[in-house]
């Protein structure tokens, strides 16, 4: 990544401290890095976050973003060089540094994160590939509740249960079903009092994915006969 030399990167921190808080307009201008009041939309680019996890930007407070100037990366305090280094290796890209406030960062970061195209399908394809052990662990499942909860935990259940859920958000579903066949595992999100088809997980994950949205609605998961009612809280975005 292209790194700006500070005189003294203590010495500017302290100089441009205002009740405690970075001024951050007044070390942009110091260290002669352009200001960003805002982020427009147009700058919010899902492909340059591809490889960044979320909570790795919201914890370090910063984006990279696409300006008409080239790609960029949204920071609150240019004095941190080691994590735009750190940046620069997970982006694989030249980003050129721009100030803004921190709270303008974070509303940026889950502005551009709920526009990438967190593809169902795509995971589904990328599962067998990529996971072979959680395919084949989930086939020829004993009924033992220890299985279950392992099951329940791999991280690619996990994420196809978040994915599911993180979709009908942005779907504005109101209802989310997971319907078993003898052959098949349908998903079907309710959208203004229709049903619409969703991709289908794999037969062989059902056990899995149910077991996963039992223990997130604190479910007895080795129950299978009586109905059950449960509830859970997820957070889309800060």
């Amino acid at each position: 990544m292209n790194i700006w030399q500070a005189q003294t990167s203590r010495q500017v921190r302290s100089a441009h401290l205002m009740n405690g808080n970075i001024d951050q307009q007044a070390l942009a201008h110091r260290f002669g890095l352009p200001y960003a009041p805002s982020v427009p939309d147009e700058w919010l680019d899902p492909d340059l976050v591809s490889d960044l996890p979320v909570e790795w930007a919201r914890m370090h407070h910063l984006l990279p973003v696409q300006r008409p100037e080239g790609p960029s990366v949204l920071i609150d305090d240019p004095n941190r060089i080691e994590i735009l280094q750190d940046l620069g290796l997970l982006v694989k890209s030249d980003l050129s540094p721009v100030v803004a406030p921190r709270e303008i960062i974070l509303s940026a970061i889950e502005r551009c994160y709920v526009r990438r195209d967190d593809s169902t399908q795509r995971f589904l394809d990328s599962l067998e590939r990529e996971h072979p052990s959680v395919v084949s662990g989930v086939v020829g499942l004993t009924d033992g509740k220890d299985d279950l909860l392992r099951m329940a935990g791999e991280a690619p259940v996990t994420q196809l249960a978040n994915l599911i859920l993180l979709n009908a958000v942005k779907a504005n579903a109101s209802d989310i079903h997971i319907e078993p066949f003898q052959d098949a595992l349908r998903v079907r999100y309710r959208i203004d009092g229709r049903l619409y088809d969703q991709p289908n997980p794999p037969k062989h994950l059902e056990a899995a994915l149910v077991s996963r949205i039992k223990v997130m609605g604190k479910l007895d998961i080795a129950e299978k006969r009586l109905p059950q009612d449960g509830m859970a809280r997820v957070r889309s975005g800060e």
